[in-house]
């Protein structure tokens, strides 16, 4: 059975992917509808010998992952702040300050 990540870190980059891939495709889908084009011209056209709906998906993942990474590692460390800050305090360190 496939262990799945279940951290706060990972749940960012979970979310902030989809975030992304789901900006594209509201991005792209009016764009066709509005002017009348074919969907395969995401398929046909290609940059660098790459289609160019592979290359959006590339570049929406990217930002997807980087974004939840930076997130999720901000919550992370933040949340461990408050773990220590919390054991310190129920073992009687009441003068501990937090760092905002």
């Amino acid at each position: 059975m496939r262990k799945l990540h279940l951290g706060i870190q990972w749940q960012s980059v979970r979310l902030a992917v989809g975030i992304s891939l789901g900006v594209v495709i509201m991005t792209t889908l009016p764009m066709f509808f509005y002017y009348h084009l074919d969907p395969m011209i995401l398929l046909s056209s290609r940059w660098f010998g790459i289609p160019f709906f592979c290359i959006l998906l590339i570049i929406s993942l990217v930002i997807g992952v980087s974004a939840g990474h930076m997130f999720g590692y901000q919550h992370k460390k933040r949340l461990d702040q408050l773990v220590e800050s919390i054991l310190k305090f129920e073992n009687g360190n009441f003068a501990y300050r937090l760092r905002l």
